[in-house]
């Protein structure tokens, strides 16, 4: 490939790997968008340039994905698209003004695409996480205070589990969802129960 796969951001990045997968596998079944992006600034401290880089890539290569994806889709009648969205998309919280509104905006694409696209056999949905323990959040959480403000927004104690969040996502991409689109189910602990 000629171009930084790593940036999603970009269409004939998007491009090259969805060819890349038709060529490997000469269909696409299941699509995951997974890719996402915090720049953790306040609302005042936010630049056009954090924002460009948050919604590009947490929004716009979630739609472009999918929209080139589901070309085969619609060719196979038939496809799932599962969009990693966050807990971000239902609440507010500081230093995430720009991610809060691609979240948002992300589940609402959820919805619109799953609305277009049923009649064609694809099925697009959602998960939401909360905070996950990984070796990338580790460093956040050394800040005790925002530990603190964390742990008790959510019910069910702790951070999940990158394993809580494969659950949801390989249930919406299992056999058991043939009648469940523009869904999105929360895996937040129950913060957002509140």
């Amino acid at each position: 490939m000629d171009n930084d796969v790593s940036d999603l951001s970009k269409l004939p990045v998007i491009r090259q790997l969805i060819e890349a997968v038709l060529t490997t596998f000469g269909t696409i079944d299941v699509l995951v968008n997974n890719a996402g992006v915090n720049i953790a600034k306040s609302g005042m401290e936010v630049t056009e340039s954090d924002q460009d880089t948050v919604l590009d890539l947490n929004l716009k290569s979630v739609f472009f994905t999918s929209q080139i994806a589901a070309r085969q889709m619609l060719a196979q009648r038939s496809g799932k698209i599962i969009n990693i969205a966050s807990q971000m998309a239902f609440v507010g919280y500081y230093k995430r003004a720009a991610y809060c509104a691609s979240k948002g905006g992300l589940v609402q694409w959820t919805k619109a695409l799953a609305v277009e696209w049923a009649e064609h056999g694809i099925a697009v949905n959602a998960v939401t996480p909360t905070f996950i323990e990984t070796k990338l959040t580790a460093k956040m959480f050394t800040d005790e205070s925002f530990k603190r403000d964390v742990g008790k927004r959510i019910l069910l104690k702790g951070l999940a589990k990158p394993k809580d969040i494969s659950g949801a996502v390989h249930y919406l991409a299992s056999d058991m969802t043939g009648f469940v689109t523009g869904e999105t189910i929360k895996v937040d602990g129950g913060w957002t129960a509140i």
